[in-house]
């Protein structure tokens, strides 16, 4: 299953502000299509999943496509 939580991170000292979304279950379906409507919309993301190798290959593949930052 999926979740997703959004966070806006308010910066002072003239920082822009950033917004992060947690997404778990990202290594497929639901979970992954998430992490890439989030990236699209320039998200920095924290994602989890079972499959170690599809969260390496998917941070990837987000931060090249959409120059976030995947942790």
């Amino acid at each position: 299953s999926c979740h997703f939580v959004l966070v806006n991170l308010n910066r002072t000292f003239d920082m822009i502000p950033s917004s992060i979304a947690l997404i778990t279950g990202a290594t497929s379906g639901f979970g992954k299509a998430i992490a890439e409507k989030f990236a699209s919309e320039g998200y920095n993301l924290i994602i989890t999943g079972r499959r170690q190798e599809r969260l390496q290959q998917l941070s990837e593949e987000l931060r090249n496509n959409f120059g976030i930052e995947v942790k």
